[in-house]
């Protein structure tokens, strides 16, 4: 694997472009596949004038040459060569992704510190990496915090959540059918025990949940990039183990103010633009980690700021 110079995405070696921020990986390159792409427009042109087939040959090595930029449409009506076309994809297709140092599931769970805490802020995350699937959210989760708090969040419109215990259950679980569709909308991960008393891992460098979700890393990435929804919340005091799932670079860092007391967390246009609300969403409760602000060119983007317009809330959408 190669890593790309502008947003730091880890590209297979073969790759020509960058499938997120779309960056030529040799530019040296470009020419020949200018070249290339008029080449194929006028074998395609002349094949629809002749109403034949176009040749093997040069379908197949268009393809074979550029996998990840060109697309081949042919319509084929009676053996004939009806129509041809062909568009760039500029990027691969991903599901919903959020990312926080909020831990929602307690608060939301708990009614803590006040009746229906955090919840709004849980619903709102949650319909996001749904993103309108029906399918059931899978909770990796060492209790049933999860659980409760989209419960207490929804009410009797709550979607469907399988829960399985990371540490025990995660090992073997199938995450895409046998045609790489999900076979979860989302998936969803407790906070760490060390907010104060959220359900996975044991305690600081105790951390047998997030060990077991980091070995399936290499799982949930196509699960992602096949469209499912990825939804973390507080790493807390296990910031260095808790994220490294993730199908995209993210660094977690330690909060600012240091305490992680409300009062100070400001939403962004972006999130505001989700639906969260300034104050009840960004302010309600404790918080217990931040993240380094991702660089620019990167599918990222920064739905809230802590205190020291660090990101407290990241998407990919």
């Amino acid at each position: 694997m190669q890593r790309c110079p502008n947003c730091q995405w880890q590209i297979p070696d073969d790759a020509a472009l960058c499938s997120y921020c779309g960056r030529s990986l040799h530019p040296d390159a470009e020419a020949d596949e200018e070249r290339r792409r008029r080449l194929l427009r006028v074998h395609m042109f002349n094949a629809m004038r002749r109403k034949s087939r176009p040749s093997l040959p040069v379908l197949i090595g268009a393809l074979l040459a550029k996998p990840l930029t060109v697309a081949m449409a042919v319509i084929v009506v009676g053996g004939t060569a009806a129509g041809v076309g062909y568009y760039r994809w500029a990027t691969a297709p991903t599901g919903h992704l959020w990312v926080t140092g909020h831990d929602a599931d307690l608060h939301c769970s708990q009614n803590s510190p006040s009746s229906g805490a955090h919840c709004h802020y849980l619903q709102v995350a949650v319909n996001f990496v749904m993103n309108g699937s029906t399918l059931p959210m899978l909770a990796l989760d060492n209790g049933t915090q999860v659980h409760d708090a989209i419960s207490n969040a929804f009410g009797s419109a709550a979607p469907t959540v399988t829960t399985v215990d990371p540490r025990t259950g995660f090992a073997s679980l199938p995450l895409l059918d046998s045609q790489g569709k999900p076979l979860y909308s989302a998936i969803i991960i407790a906070s760490d025990i060390t907010c104060d008393g959220c359900d996975n891992n044991n305690d600081v460098g105790d951390t047998p949940d997030s060990n077991a979700i980091n070995a399936r890393a290499a799982d949930i990435k196509p699960f992602f990039n096949a469209g499912g929804g990825v939804l973390a919340l507080a790493g807390a005091n296990n910031i260095s183990v808790y994220y490294n799932f993730l199908p995209v670079k993210l660094t977690a860092i330690p909060v600012s103010p240091p305490d992680g007391s409300p009062g100070g967390f400001k939403l962004t246009s972006i999130g505001l633009s989700l639906g969260l609300i300034e104050g009840s969403d960004d302010n309600c409760c404790q918080t217990h980690n931040s993240f380094i602000i991702p660089p620019a060119g990167t599918p990222l983007e920064v739905a809230e700021v802590d205190t020291a317009g660090e990101a407290e809330t990241v998407i990919i959408k």
